[in-house]
């Protein structure tokens, strides 16, 4: 079990993960006698510590660090602080060596725990596999939660089983599987902008977009918030294939309802032919791999990835995420703030479907259903253009605003609606992570925040009949 394993291959971009894709890809490489460099592609990176403020390096390394040094029996990886990370190949059962060292002079040890054959892949191969444990400089054993992490070495796959090496020993809870690679292709590959339009004559697609607003009930004296809703049965009748574009043709109706407890408005389209072009010089950035970033005009960046869910038939999707803003020394961290958008692309199945936070509202663009020659996912909007015309397919009715005092706040919050019943209650910090939420049927809830830090948070209200309000409230 002694073989030249290795764990970078320049012709093969590797995927890790389950829900979620992490790619390595290697930018460039430079070979010396016995050694070979490697650089990996520049990503968006949070490299802050989470300590100093938010920033982001748009030069950061991506999942598999920035640069690899490997020889015949280890490859050395480089971290976002430039520490070398040491992975042996050439090692037997029981074997120990230096994985990685701190300033203070701690170190990690790998031992090679166990090696046998399993299947990588469909194919059955030579694994080994390796335990992480800290030691102090006498060479004792000190607590650590790195104590125990695994990682497994693949003879023709290289690593097979790792976690974030560019911002180890910072983080590493979030540990992955090989996947698959691009070429030869095994498993999943990168999805591109043909392949996501990648349509037929008879392809169906029910889309829904909503868009949230807030109105002023001038006989009630309150502000209420209203929803349109446009719902649209899409049918593809012409297809033409081009090396730099794709041309297609698809008939089309829709319903537009503009709803409010003020009013309802109807507006009903019928069937209408739409020509489109799509060009791969306007979705550039589909071709990048996971984890790469697509830097646009005024020194905007965008961050794409791609996951395989269990929603639409397990077929990929293609995601990026706008936009960090360039400042003074580095990227404002808004691409991880509430007020972001995110572009989804589905494979066969176009784009883009969208959901983005704007001022607290949630506009959103969503492929509710689609029927690809026999295969089909999700529930039809209606029947048909018919069905859809016909006024009854769906009833749509919206609660005033609920109240929400005091705001500013110190030690309570107070929340009550007059009408509809509240089903969830959370609140945010302005990063967008999940800090209080309590579910109970009730038109009242009082939240205590006395734990809370003085700032600026949001509150997410979700109502029993879908409704969603969501408000800014401030912390004394």
């Amino acid at each position: 079990m002694s073989q030249n394993y290795q764990l970078v291959h320049d012709h093969l971009p590797a995927y890790y993960g389950e829900g979620s894709v992490h790619t390595f890809a290697i930018d460039s490489s430079s070979e010396f006698s016995d050694y070979t460099v490697f650089y990996g592609f520049t990503t968006i990176r949070d490299t802050s510590l989470w300590m100093d403020g938010w920033c982001l390096d748009s030069l950061g390394g991506g999942w598999m660090g920035r640069v690899l040094v490997q020889s015949s029996n280890k490859t050395s990886i480089l971290n976002f602080n430039g520490d070398s990370i040491h992975y042996y190949q050439q090692t037997f059962p029981g074997e120990s060596h230096l994985f990685y060292t701190w300033p203070n002079g701690n170190y990690v040890e790998a031992t090679h725990f166990q090696s046998t054959y399993d299947e990588i892949m469909g194919v059955m191969d030579s694994v080994k596999y390796f335990r992480l444990n800290v030691f102090n400089p006498a060479g004792d054993s000190i607590f650590s939660e790195i104590n125990g992490l695994t990682y497994t070495l693949s003879k023709n796959y290289g690593l097979v089983s790792t976690f974030d090496n560019y911002l180890f020993p910072m983080s590493y809870n979030y540990q992955s599987e090989l996947s698959g690679f691009s070429n030869p292709v095994t498993d999943i590959s990168n999805m591109d902008w043909q392949d996501a339009f990648n349509f037929n004559i008879g392809d169906e697609f029910h889309i829904r977009q909503e868009n949230f607003y807030w109105a002023y009930d001038e006989e009630d004296s309150v502000t209420v918030q209203g929803k349109i809703t446009v719902d649209k049965i899409r049918i593809v009748i012409g297809v033409e294939q081009l090396s730099d574009s794709i041309r297609f043709s698809y008939k089309e109706c829709w319903r537009s309802v503009d709803a409010s407890p003020i009013s309802i408005d109807t507006v009903y389209v019928a069937d209408t032919i739409i020509d489109e072009t799509i060009t791969r010089q306007s979705l550039e950035w589909m071709d990048l791999y996971p984890g790469q970033y697509h830097e646009g005009s005024w020194n905007n960046y965008s961050l794409v990835s791609q996951n395989v869910t269990y929603d639409f038939n397990s077929r990929a999707i293609k995601n990026i995420k706008f936009n960090a803003i360039e400042g003074d020394t580095c990227l404002a961290y808004t691409i991880y703030c509430p007020e972001h958008m995110v572009h989804r692309y589905i494979e066969g199945c176009g784009g883009p479907y969208y959901s983005y936070y704007i001022e607290f509202t949630s506009p959103s663009r969503r492929l509710k259903y689609f029927k690809k020659g026999s295969e089909e996912w999700g529930v039809p909007i209606a029947a048909d253009c018919a069905d859809l015309l016909s006024g009854t397919a769906e009833v749509y009715s919206l609660q005033k605003s609920p109240i929400v005092y005091p705001n500013p706040f110190n030690g309570r919050l107070t929340i009550k609606t007059e009408t509809g019943t509240i089903g969830q209650i959370r609140v945010y910090n302005i990063s967008g992570n999940l800090l209080y939420q309590s579910r109970k049927e009730s038109q009242f809830y009082i939240v205590n925040t006395s734990l809370f830090l003085s700032g600026i948070y949001i509150l997410e209200i979700r109502m029993e009949d879908g409704c969603i309000f969501r408000k800014k409230i401030i912390k004394k």
